[in-house]
């Protein structure tokens, strides 16, 4: 015969937080994967813009940034600008459009 204290200690019956509920955590992390890869997938459908229309809208911005760095008065930078700001198509970032062009202003300021 075992000793009691051992024999209380392998016969324990009682199961720790773990033991009782790993089988519902499992599944609820894996549900819960699930459907986070359901929404990630459904919110990069709605938002994505069409390759074609990506294409479109890098070829319209570099066309006027060619335009822009072939420009010889700061006027013809300014209707570029406007042409920018007045379709928010052809660049929906403004900080980008703002950024970009005021490179080129630079650029054109400094060939003048």
């Amino acid at each position: 015969m075992a000793h009691q204290g051992a024999a209380e200690y392998i016969n324990d019956h009682r199961k720790s937080f773990l033991e009782r509920y790993s089988d519902l955590l499992y599944l609820a992390v894996a549900t819960l994967g699930i459907i986070g890869s359901i929404f990630a997938g459904l919110y990069t459908k709605v938002t994505r813009i069409a390759p074609e229309k990506a294409s479109e809208l890098a070829t319209a911005i570099l066309d006027i940034g060619e335009r822009t760095a072939n420009a010889t008065t700061m006027e013809a930078v300014d209707r570029l600008q406007d042409e920018l700001e007045t379709n928010p198509a052809k660049c929906r970032d403004r900080t980008a459009r703002r950024h970009h062009l005021q490179r080129w202003a630079g650029y054109v300021q400094a060939r003048l």
